[in-house]
């Protein structure tokens, strides 16, 4: 199978995706499957989709291409990079403090530790998502209450797509 000429233009890295051990890459390829597939919140329009065909080490991984629905002429690609970054902005994400309309401090709530915005993500999908990709398959403690990759739905994967394309939940 030759290189696909879609991806022609991406870095290296957004084609292929991260070094990673094969479970974590599955990981990864199942956040985009759930994110095209769900169709529960599409805000985009899918140009390109190949799913993976990734198993014990070979094949390729997932990738969109989508525009979003209200900006006509804007691509966004969907890689394993871009999947990464929305896990490493949600790990990274630090709560702050929500101030109300009358000046007293609110809730606590995630914003992006480099830009300060609000990720619109609660704590509990936080710990969720990240739990499920410490432990993809459930198999490192069969007996944990924790969620693997099979408890996280289209809105966790909406979440991480779009920490990793915005920095922060923009229409999810």
């Amino acid at each position: 199978m030759g290189a696909n000429p879609a991806l022609a233009g991406l870095p290296r890295e957004a084609q292929t995706g991260p070094t990673a051990p094969p479970e974590h890459l599955a990981f990864l390829d199942g956040i985009i499957t759930t994110f095209i597939e769900s169709g529960s919140m599409a805000w985009f329009y899918v140009e390109e989709y190949e799913p993976s065909n990734y198993q014990a080490g070979h094949g390729t991984p997932a990738w969109a291409r989508i525009e979003p629905q209200d900006e006509e002429g804007t691509v966004h690609w969907v890689t394993r990079g871009t999947v990464q970054r929305g896990l490493d902005v949600i790990r990274a994400a630090q709560a702050q403090h929500a101030t109300r309309p009358d000046g007293t401090p609110g809730d606590f709530v995630l914003h992006n530790v480099e830009t300060g915005e609000r990720l619109y993500l609660h704590e509990t999908s936080r710990m969720r998502i990240l739990a499920a990709e410490h432990d993809p398959s459930g198999m490192l403690d069969p007996d944990s209450a924790w969620p693997c990759a099979s408890d996280l739905d289209a809105l966790d994967a909406y979440a991480i797509v779009e920490c990793g394309l915005f920095g922060r939940v923009v229409y999810g």
